[in-house]
């Protein structure tokens, strides 16, 4: 920009020399020689000045690839120490949090997908760069692409595991409650009280009556 800025200083001292030159001036040769270097040092100050923008323009590119790849590294290898689950909950409890954990951890994966998609086009886009780490730099895309897509898979796995976990405690749980209950009814049954009076049969019977209903 600098360089195009100067045409408005370039140009008169261009137009000066040629009138000069066609007027007839005794130092026409000189002068004529010299607007042939000032304009050839002009047009390779331009050339130079383009190769340098392109090139600060690819390092540009390259330099932002690499900071957003090196974040989506660093953002796969968090989610990644987050899954790591030695058990599956020694509880109820304890197993929905951990169920919990590991759906808001795929929550934060799929929110990043788009993150991602825009890396995958940065990536792309190095195809017309000539860069010497081109290669390396895309075959590090393509390992934070596969952990992306392991790390989600994972997710949905641990959240079968925990789930089924969840079921057999809640199962155990229910089946634990009833074996209680028909244990207490079961004493109720054997029970060699018959009552006392009409009013303590009644109560007796009542509550034999309501056993036998829970049980059907």
């Amino acid at each position: 920009n600098e360089i195009h800025n100067h045409d408005s200083l370039i140009e008169p001292i261009m137009e000066l020399g040629q009138s000069l030159v066609k007027a007839g001036h005794f130092a026409a040769r000189e002068i004529s020689k010299q607007l042939w270097e000032l304009q050839d040092a002009v047009e390779m100050l331009k050339e130079e000045a383009e190769k340098r923008g392109l090139v600060l323009r690819e390092q540009h590119t390259v330099q932002l690839f690499l900071s957003e790849l090196l974040e989506a590294e660093l953002f796969m290898k968090d989610r990644k120490a987050q899954l790591e689950i030695s058990d599956y909950g020694k509880d109820e409890e304890s197993t929905q949090a951990l169920l919990r954990k590991v759906e808001n951890v795929e929550l934060e994966l799929v929110s990043y997908q788009s993150r991602m998609l825009k890396l995958r086009e940065m990536g792309n886009n190095l195809s017309s760069i000539s860069h010497p780490d081109r290669e390396s730099m895309l075959k590090k895309l393509q390992e934070v692409e596969s952990e992306n897509d392991l790390l989600l898979k994972l997710t949905q796995s641990l959240q079968k595991k925990l789930m089924d976990r969840y079921r057999l405690y809640q199962f155990e749980q229910e089946a634990q409650e009833m074996t209680t209950w028909l244990a207490s009814r079961q004493r109720l049954a054997d029970s060699q009280d018959y009552g006392q009076d009409l009013e303590d049969v009644e109560v007796k019977c009542r509550a034999l009556c309501n056993s036998a209903q829970h049980q059907l």
